[in-house]
């Protein structure tokens, strides 16, 4: 628990936005961000990006994953890589 009257620090306000702010927190910050408004309005606008981040990449959140991006693909590039180096190299 963090004790309240603690001075609120960025981490507190990106908490708020990711709605990770711990319950007790909420009055030291909503009363910060009343004395404070040219940071409320920053996070306000944060909040709208990550919204608009959220809704532009919504569609694509539960879509498969490319076939490039893939882990056994990826290893599997890094052993080609290095059995093709290890085939190249003078001193075999």
């Amino acid at each position: 628990m963090t004790p309240p009257g603690r001075p609120v620090k960025e981490d507190d306000l990106h908490a708020r936005i990711d709605g990770q702010l711990p319950q007790e927190r909420t009055a030291d910050v909503e009363i910060y961000l009343a004395a404070h408004p040219e940071v409320e309005a920053r996070f306000s606008q944060y909040a709208a990006q990550r919204q608009e981040l959220r809704a532009a990449f919504f569609s694509q959140a539960n879509g498969a994953i490319p076939k490039r991006l893939r882990i056994a693909y990826l290893v599997a590039q890094k052993r080609r890589r290095a059995t093709a180096s290890w085939h190249k190299s003078p001193q075999r």
